[in-house]
This record gives C-alpha cells, structure tokens and sequence, in this order.
C-alpha cells in the first residue's frame, strides 16, 4: 500500500514540475516552443492522472473516505483544471482568436492551482505524520 503512496507522490511532483515546465516554454516562446510546449503540457496531464489514479486507488483498497481534506478537494479541482486546459489546448486550431485567450488564462490558473495544491499537500503529510 505504501507503493500507491510513494507513487502519488512523484506522479505528483512530476506533475508540478512539468505543468510548471510547460507554462515557462509558452512563456518564453524560443523557437520550436509549439510542439515542446504541447508535449511537455500532455505529459503533465497524464502523469496528474497517473497520481490521481493512485491515491484513488489506495483509499478505496484502505476503505478511506475521497476527497474529505482541502487537500483532495483542491487535487480533484486541479485535475479538473488540468484537462480543461488541455481540451482547450487541442482545440485552439478549431478556432484560435476565441479559444486561445481561454486556453491562456486556464493555463495560468491552472499552474497557481498546481503550486497551491502541492503546497496543501505537503501541510496535510505534515498533518498525518504527527497523529
């Protein structure tokens, strides 16, 4: 059971690390900053699946309550975030003066909710391993 943990963990972190990544290349625009943006962005998803799927996992093999701390509420959200700026991002072709300005601002609150949720937590580990 410990492993589902460990592996939220670095799905997670790998998560923040990515997502981070990805809004930076945007950021910066250097050239080829398209294709590494829409890689390094997708992976972000699927390693904030992985994470998720994780600790889903693991409270429902323990038969622990879902999203009871801010912590697994803020996650679910963020996840949440997470794919709706992907979606967006795989449709801006559809339609780029309308969905890329939605794409953005997604994308920035989506990385402060990343950052804000890991934040929570490191707190909620903090909070578990002293009881």
């Amino acid at each position: 059971m410990k492993n589902l943990f460990f592996l939220h963990v670095f799905f997670m972190a790998a998560t923040l690390i990515i997502v981070i990544s990805a809004a930076t290349i945007a950021y910066r625009k250097k050239q080829g900053w398209f294709a590494l943006h829409r890689k390094v962005a997708l992976t972000g998803v699927v390693t904030g699946l992985a994470g998720f799927a994780a600790e889903f996992t693991l409270k429902a093999v323990l038969h622990y309550p879902h999203f009871q701390s801010p912590h697994a509420i803020g996650g679910l959200i963020t996840l949440a975030l997470l794919v709706i700026t992907a979606s967006a991002g795989v449709l801006i072709a559809k339609n780029p003066k309308k969905i890329r300005p939605i794409h953005i601002t997604f994308g920035r609150i989506t990385s402060v909710a990343v950052i804000a949720t890991a934040l929570m937590g490191i707190v909620r580990f903090i909070e578990l391993s002293r009881k």
